[in-house]
């Protein structure tokens, strides 16, 4: 067995026993649990637990690379078949990967970047706005996790008229945030005499409106340099405003009812990053606040051998490493075969995405 590897699975071990904080998420008793083992590409699905107590011994035991949580609530969590689980209802969940935006400073993004990740947090803000202030929900059924690696999870729970919704209607959402839809006029779902109505609430104050108004505004003011601003200016800029508007979401996860989410809390089998929960005033500390809270491993400083040239020149947003304890030098470890001393939450980031092995 790898060394390395096993020296990152003995942290993981660690981590779970003694550290690892079951997350806020309400009725664990009705979700499907799964988990990859640390030595094998498959996964393990169909675990029902009574409750976190439980669970949390289960992850001590089994030490796992990757923790999942389902979305959905069932009747029977543990069943194998997912016809005989006994479906009922879902959180709507949204996933904003770095990767996924076209941004300039996450294109082409192979290591986690805080340039990139600060785009991503951005881009949940932005999301957030839409869900308050468009869609009237009230934060404290929003809950925000980091992924622990290029993004955020966004999740709203607790909701009857948002948990039962179908696939369509969650379908109808993500048109909506992504701009494919008529963004000037109301979608209303009809439910059998219920409704969920997702535009402009009454009682929302127009300054509010951030995304809205900030995007016809900038329309205006552009359209305006062209001469005077006419209705059928503006309706020839649609495809401009909606582009503007677009929430770049992952359209699959948000339309899922059954999809599996990282844990919170739980560790990232690529970077030994913590998912981490956030608070919506957590994420007000900006991106550097966000990436200092998922570090799960901070004493020591373990000597690593490049595997293969390093593409960035920052990992994890360090500028310096320790080379020999109370040593710090700017960080000259680029090439494959160069061996230096680096904080241990950089050493097992860069082990796990294939880029290092400990040197000793």
């Amino acid at each position: 067995m790898d060394e390395s590897i096993r020296y990152v699975e003995v942290l993981f071990r660690n981590y779970y026993r003694n550290s690892f904080n079951p997350p806020g998420i309400p009725r664990i008793e009705s979700r499907e649990v799964a988990y990859q083992p640390f030595h094998s590409q498959s996964m393990v699905r169909h675990l029902g637990f009574r409750d976190w107590g439980e669970l949390r011994g289960f992850i001590a035991s089994k030490v796992p690379r990757n923790l999942y949580l389902s979305s959905a609530y069932f009747r029977n969590p543990a069943a194998s078949e997912m016809d005989t689980k006994g479906w009922l209802g879902a959180d709507l969940v949204f996933d904003i990967d770095g990767d996924h935006l076209p941004t300039e400073n996450c294109r082409g993004v192979e290591l986690l970047t805080i340039e990139c990740l600060n785009d991503a947090l951005t881009e949940v803000r932005r999301l957030i706005d839409v869900l308050m202030y468009e869609f009237g929900i009230d934060e404290k059924y929003i809950r925000v996790a980091f992924s622990g690696h290029r993004g955020f999870h966004v999740h709203v729970e607790g909701l009857e008229e948002v948990t039962s919704l179908t696939q369509d209607e969650r379908r109808m959402i993500t048109d909506y945030l992504t701009g494919k839809t008529d963004l000037t006029r109301q979608i209303l779902i009809n439910r059998g005499g219920r409704s969920l109505l997702i535009a402009v609430p009454q009682s929302v104050d127009a300054s509010q409106l951030h995304r809205l108004y900030g995007s016809v505004g900038r329309l205006i003011n552009a359209a305006s340099r062209y001469g005077k601003v006419t209705a059928s200016l503006i309706k020839s800029k649609a495809g401009e405003l909606a582009s503007d508007l677009a929430i770049h979401i992952d359209e699959v996860v948000t339309i899922d009812t059954n999809r599996l989410m990282r844990m919170p809390n739980s560790l990232h089998g690529k970077t030994g990053l913590s998912a981490v929960e956030l608070s919506l005033r957590d994420l007000d500390g900006g991106i550097e606040g966000v990436l200092s809270r998922a570090i799960a491993f901070r004493r020591g400083n373990p000597r690593i051998r490049l595997t293969q040239k390093l593409p960035i020149s920052k990992v994890l947003g360090e500028t310096v490493h320790i080379k020999e304890p109370g040593d710090v030098e700017t960080v000259h470890i680029k090439e494959p075969g160069d061996v230096e001393s680096v904080p241990i939450h950089v050493a097992v980031y860069l082990i796990l995405m294939g880029i290092a092995q400990l040197a000793e």
